[in-house]
């Protein structure tokens, strides 16, 4: 496939840095392609690191590069930020491991527990003390979350772990000092550069100053990624502003109808703080959009059809009859009620329209559950993109942790980060991690026990009888069954917030260990690798007989010919929580992008629905007029 105009100038001249903003669907990747073809075939010995976000642009990469390349392909390496900073974080290693995910929300529990701290706050803490990692130069001093982050830092260094932030900033300060060499490659390619952090951009400066050329492709309108650190047009700014970046912008959109487009347009241009930029759509069909508002009490086709056979007693009729104000439990039941029957609207209007070719798109995975329901209720098949596995959890970490170091004579690291995620004192811990080190968990003297959480005790109890294998399915039912007991005890009494969850996770482990073929340790050992390693399959957003679900955010980098988005409700899209932020006009521009984000991954038809008379003031962007 030839390049346009537009996308060949990019390609010419390989020594400056660059910064290449793409429109959505602008045919960025075969571009991409281009330019390191250009790079590769200039000189023999040109080497280039292309560096995304994610292992499937990542290898999507490499797979297109290799496809036109051919063995020239090998000169080009395709990884991401993680695993770069990985790679080259090794020599500082020092035995230390890396923790991810609910692995690290151990230790962020552990350290918040130290402080006084219940677990209920636990992700507002996790995310406070990741911003605060990501700096180069992280604030000191004796507040609760300076106090948490030493404490949390102590940890890993105790423990042998180091977190992606930490080893990020080793990386940078290594190739700054010269203590590591820098990245081999001559030339350094970036996609979806607006989801680079601070230590992101500073890990690019160091390699710039070491005399690399950096390409930094991506749109600044779909920056999204602020909770996590993204920059987005902060870090397009400076890399023009500091290093003489040369500015490109792929303009024309190949994928979005010409309405589709002029519609995303009108939204975003609300935005201040984006580069102004040309867009127009390559197809020549005009496309469609639409949007729908849907009454608040509306009954759906399915629940008619319920009433008529007398089968449910639907809208609260008892609560009708009876001479007093619902109650604030029953009022959230009926608010959830409609919203479902909202849900089954949207179903019903959908599968008179082929279905399959539809994705629905909504800010919250609530909205989504609820589609998933109406779906079932017609025996509709939906697949769920960009979902996050119960496996990711920290839950679901510490439960197996539990089970493997009880079970393992060895493994006692696992078993003191478990006993962590189950609020045992960092003391305790500290004693049973020296103490079992040779003897293991079951021989060590248990007369010290009187200030161990009870749970602990049990578990102590537990572990000489665990430690003899078998394949008794009576026997490992008993222990299962005891082990159950003693953690569902521990989850009541703590009372989480997310408490239900947590029991949740407990009892799917547990019914997986009872599922699975083997000796007891057999089974633990496939649970742990299943939940440490997370191998469920990603869902695939081109399944041909199902409706594809996703939230706004997990539809990044998809396209669809038609997308519904729903619920675009005041308090909603924006959220409330955006709009009562710190920085209110901030968070509603990111608000609007996440929007534009959705709207841009239509094809043919785009369609926005909205709860009667809660409109958000997006819809009137869009439309100018409600």
């Amino acid at each position: 496939m030839q390049l346009t105009p537009e996308q060949a100038l990019p390609t010419e001249n390989i020594d400056e840095h660059k910064l290449i903003i793409a429109l959505p669907g602008s045919g960025k990747t075969h571009t991409l392609i281009a330019l390191v073809h250009s790079i590769l075939t200039r000189t023999s010995n040109s080497q280039v690191l292309m560096v995304t976000f994610t292992n499937a642009s990542a290898s999507e990469m490499k797979h297109r590069l290799e496809k036109r390349l051919g063995s020239a392909a090998r000169r080009a390496r395709a990884t991401t930020f993680a695993s770069l900073m990985l790679s080259m974080w090794r020599p500082l290693a020092n035995g230390r491991k890396m923790i991810l995910g609910g692995e690290q929300m151990t230790y962020i529990r552990r350290a918040a527990l130290n402080n006084g701290c219940g677990t209920d706050s636990l992700v507002e803490i996790a995310s406070l003390l990741d911003e605060r990692s990501r700096s180069m130069s992280p604030p000191t001093g004796d507040d609760l979350i300076s106090r948490i982050y030493a404490d949390y830092l102590n940890l890993l260094s105790q423990f042998n772990r180091a977190d992606l932030n930490v080893i990020a900033q080793e990386v940078i300060e290594g190739v700054k000092s010269g203590a590591i060499p820098p990245v081999p490659e001559r030339y350094i390619l970036i996609d979806e550069f607006q989801d680079t952090s601070s230590s992101d951009f500073a890990w690019v400066s160091a390699h710039i100053e070491r005399g690399k050329y950096v390409y930094a492709v991506g749109d600044d309108d779909q920056s999204i990624y602020s909770w996590r650190g993204a920059d987005g047009y902060e870090s397009m700014l400076m890399l023009q502003e500091i290093y003489g970046a040369v500015g490109y912008t792929l303009s024309t959109c190949f994928r979005c109808s010409p309405k589709i487009l002029a519609a995303a347009k009108r939204l975003i241009d609300y935005n201040d703080e984006r580069i102004d930029k040309q867009m127009r759509s390559g197809k020549t069909t005009p496309g469609v959009v639409d949007r729908i508002s849907i009454p608040p009490k509306i009954v759906s086709g399915w629940t008619k059809e319920l009433e008529s056979m007398d089968s449910i007693d639907f809208g609260g009729k008892k609560k009708q009859r009876q001479n007093r104000p619902p109650t604030k439990e029953e009022l959230k039941k009926q608010e959830e009620n409609r919203a479902l029957e909202r849900a089954r609207f949207i179903v019903e209007t959908i599968i008179t329209e082929n279905p399959f070719e539809w994705a629905i798109l909504a800010r919250t995975n609530a909205d989504l559950d609820l589609i998933e329901k109406a779906l079932a209720e017609r025996k509709y098949n939906s697949v769920r993109l960009g979902g996050r596995s119960v496996f990711d959890s920290e839950h679901a970490a510490g439960i197996v942790k539990l089970l493997y170091g009880i079970s393992q004579k060895k493994q006692i690291l696992c078993l003191s980060e478990g006993l962590g995620w189950l609020g045992e004192s960092e003391t305790v811990i500290s004693y049973i991690y020296a103490s079992a080190m040779k003897l293991g968990f079951g021989a060590i003297n248990g007369l010290n026990s009187s200030n161990w959480l009870q749970e602990t005790v049990k578990l102590h109890a537990l572990a000489t009888e665990w430690q003899i294998d078998t394949d008794n399915q009576q026997i490992i039912q008993e222990r299962v069954t005891n082990f159950m007991a003693i953690i569902q005890s521990r989850l009541e009494r703590r009372a989480d917030k997310d408490a239900k969850l947590q029991l949740s996770i407990l009892r799917m482990m547990l019914d997986i260990l009872l599922s699975t073929k083997g000796s007891l340790a057999d089974r633990i050992m496939s649970l742990y690798e299943r939940v440490m390693k997370n191998t469920r399959k990603k869902a695939d957003h081109k399944t041909p007989d199902a409706v594809k679900l996703a939230t706004l955010t997990g539809s990044k980098g998809l396209e669809f010919p038609r997308v519904w988005i729903m619920s675009v409700d005041d308090g909603k899209l924006p959220s409330k929580k955006a709009l009562e932020s710190i920085n209110p006009a901030a968070a509603l521009e990111e608000e609007r992008r996440l929007l534009y984000v959705g709207m841009t991954r239509a094809e043919e038809h785009l369609r926005i629905s909205y709860t009667e008379e809660k409109h958000s003031k997006f819809v009137i962007e869009i439309f100018g007029y409600v």
